[in-house]
């Protein structure tokens, strides 16, 4: 059965179906699974989702960086990203979390600008 939904207040300009909404049998087997988050984190407010959004988003650009160095940077540049973020896992005060998310930022945004640089783009 086509069901309408609205996103963002706007309707869709197709339905979708019940397999589309998540009847796929890959989204059923991550439902099934095991989940990562402990029971407490479950229900998380949207702040912390937001700022869990960024710290993921910020670590993928920090992936994506590192890709055009040579091995032994890479290796270098992951290892001292992951440490990190391992690093910074547990605070849970929002003023230290928003200024950890905006210098990652600043040093990601830099070390991009150098390797532009160092590759004369």
């Amino acid at each position: 059965v086509p069901m309408r939904r609205m996103i963002f207040g706007r309707r869709l300009a197709r339905p979708l179906t019940r397999q589309m909404l998540g009847g796929s049998a890959t989204h059923q087997a991550c439902m099934s699974s095991k989940s990562r988050l402990a029971d407490s984190d479950k229900n998380v407010s949207l702040r912390t989702f937001v700022y869990r959004m960024e710290a993921l988003r910020l670590y993928r650009r920090c992936l994506r960086a590192a890709k055009s160095l040579d091995d032994a940077q890479r290796r270098d540049t992951v290892a001292f990203a992951r440490h990190s973020f391992e690093q910074s896992r547990g605070v849970v005060d929002e003023r230290q979390i928003r200024f950890l998310l905006t210098d990652g930022m600043r040093q990601v945004e830099d070390a991009e600008t150098m390797i532009a640089r160092a590759q004369g783009r």
